[in-house]
């Protein structure tokens, strides 16, 4: 099963942890991680700036949707930015507990 690691900024830790609870809950992702960023982007054809929280959460391929969904429904961004990376390669131990904690 192939193992993916969503980033998503967030508005500050409160959404963060938010977000993580419920996929934890649903048993959509096996953890997640926090950190503060800053941030610049261009948005409605400025450049902004902004402190935000990085949200790391570790699942499988075959959770993506529902984990994106969950995302859109409780983040407070008009446009989260998701990013989705594969994960090439991982300890055995760590792709299964992975896998077990993310099912259904």
């Amino acid at each position: 099963m192939a193992l993916i690691d969503l980033f998503v900024s967030c508005v500050d830790e409160g959404e963060a942890s938010t977000i993580r609870s419920a996929l934890l809950e649903q048993r959509l992702i096996a953890c997640g991680n926090t950190w503060p960023i800053s941030s610049a982007y261009r948005w409605n054809d400025s450049v902004e700036q902004a402190s935000e929280v990085m949200l790391l959460v570790k699942t499988t391929e075959d959770r993506r949707t529902e984990v994106v969904r969950v995302i859109d429904e409780l983040h407070s961004y008009d446009l989260p930015a998701v990013s989705v990376v594969q994960v090439e390669a991982g300890s055995p131990e760590f792709e299964r507990w992975v896998e077990e904690s993310t099912k259904p």
